[in-house]
């Protein structure tokens, strides 16, 4: 996997990196609490620097 910061990481990729459970990850992209992007009304995608920063600044 690139270490690229602006890769596009999958729904999978985002709960591996911040351990969390699906239903976690669901209710803090419904609740806009860390930013995605829905580019279809499928699945989400995720920026990863986008990620971190959230990790780091507003994880609670």
């Amino acid at each position: 996997m690139s270490t690229n910061k602006s890769e596009v990481l999958s729904f999978k990729q985002v709960r591996e990196i911040l351990g969390v459970s699906k239903s976690f990850l669901y209710k803090c992209t419904s609740q806009g609490k860390i930013p995605c992007y829905r580019p279809t009304k499928g699945k989400l995608f995720f920026k990863r620097d986008e990620v971190l920063d959230w990790l780091n600044n507003d994880f609670k």
